[in-house]
C-alpha cells in the first residue's frame, strides 16, 4: 500500500475512533496503539487520542469555514448575476442558486462534527445540514423517479428536524 493509501487508512481510523468516542462518551485517555485494527500493533505509533481528537475538531472547523466562505461567494455571484439581469427569472436561475445551498449544508455538517460532544442539538444540526445539501443537489437531477424520492427525502428531513425543534421546546417548558 502506498503512502497515500496509508494516510487515508490512518485518517479513517482516527475518524472512526473519534466517532466511536462521540457516540459512547468514554474517557479519552486510551493510547492510539490500544485500538485494534488490521495492522499489527508494532506498526502503530502510540500517541494520545486526545491530540487526534483535537486535530479532527480543528480540521472540521476549518472545513466548515472554507465551505461557508464558498457558499457566501456563490451567493454573492448569484446576486451579482441577478442584478445584471434586472432580476428577470430564467430557467438556469435555480441551478445557479443551488451550489450555495450545497456548500452551506456541508459547512453546517462540518461545523456540527467539530463540536466536542455529540448531543441532541448536533443530531438536529446534521439533519438540517444534510437537508440543505440534498436540496441543492436535487436541482441538478433531471426529472425522474429518483428526483421524486430525493425530494420526498428532503421534505421528510426538514419536517423531522423542525418537529424535533418544536418537540424539544415543549419538553423544555415542562
Amino acid at each position: 500500500m502506498g503512502r497515500l493509501g496509508s494516510s487515508v487508512l490512518t485518517l479513517a481510523r482516527i475518524l472512526t475512533r473519534w466517532l466511536d468516542h462521540q457516540a459512547e462518551a468514554r474517557p479519552i485517555g486510551l493510547q492510539f496503539a490500544e485500538m485494534r485494527f488490521c495492522q499489527p500493533r508494532w506498526l502503530v505509533k502510540p500517541q494520545p487520542i486526545r491530540s487526534h481528537l483535537k486535530f479532527m475538531r480543528g480540521f472540521f472547523r476549518g472545513l466548515s469555514l472554507v465551505f461557508l466562505l464558498v457558499a457566501l461567494g456563490g451567493f454573492a455571484a448569484l446576486w451579482g448575476h441577478d442584478l445584471g439581469q434586472g432580476f428577470h427569472y430564467d430557467a438556469a436561475h435555480q441551478r445557479k442558486g443551488s451550489p450555495p445551498f450545497i456548500f452551506i449544508g456541508v459547512a453546517f455538517i462540518a461545523f456540527q462534527l467539530s463540536q466536542p460532544d455529540l448531543r441532541w442539538q448536533q443530531i438536529k444540526g446534521l439533519l438540517l445540514g444534510s437537508a440543505f445539501a440534498l436540496w441543492g443537489a436535487e436541482q441538478f437531477i433531471q426529472p425522474s423517479w429518483w428526483l421524486t424520492i430525493l425530494d420526498d427525502l428532503v421534505i421528510g428531513v426538514f419536517v423531522v428536524d423542525l418537529g424535533l425543534v418544536i418537540g424539544g421546546q415543549f419538553w423544555e417548558k415542562k
